[in-house]
């Protein structure tokens, strides 16, 4: 009997500390300091505010993905290291990400020809990775227009 009161118990715990995770908004997406780090690295600190009215610290412990322009494979991005949203906050927590060209040709052409750019032609896969006290949940995205991601995150560019 202790045992099932106790595997219940702890299964409640763990529900409750999934639920959190929508409690959490992100209203704002900003890009911050860009940095080139070689000649297909770029760093990038993302400002995200966030408001967190739980009681429960979030680590946003990773983020891999890749953007594809017409389907072609054009950046890599992942975090670099972990950021932490305080429990019952509202502010912005910086996500140092690295980009990484995969195709360095293409992001030359991307770059001469600026005027022509829709975020239409490019969607994203992305996997990331929260935790919150000893819950961990993964959030992806497959094929998803970046358009549909810059309105949803409001991001400002």
């Amino acid at each position: 009997m202790k045992r099932f009161i106790f595997s219940f118990i702890a299964a409640a715990l763990l529900f409750a500390g999934c639920a959190k995770y929508n409690e959490v908004d992100i209203n704002d997406v900003k890009i911050g300091k860009v940095k080139m780090v070689g000649a297909k690295d770029i760093d990038v600190q993302l400002k995200a505010n966030i408001e967190n009215p739980t009681g429960t610290e979030f680590k946003v412990v990773s983020i891999d993905g890749s953007v594809f322009r017409n389907g072609v494979d054009f950046v890599g991005l992942q975090l670099v290291e972990e950021a932490t949203v305080p429990a019952r906050s509202s502010g912005d927590v910086i996500l140092k990400c690295r980009v990484t060209l995969k195709d360095k040709m293409s992001a030359l052409a991307l770059g001469l020809n600026l005027a022509s750019l829709n975020s239409d032609d490019f969607t994203v896969d992305l996997n990331a990775t929260v935790k919150g006290g000893i819950v961990k949940k993964k959030i992806r995205y497959k094929d998803v227009p970046v358009s549909q991601l810059l309105k949803r995150f409001g991001v400002k560019l």
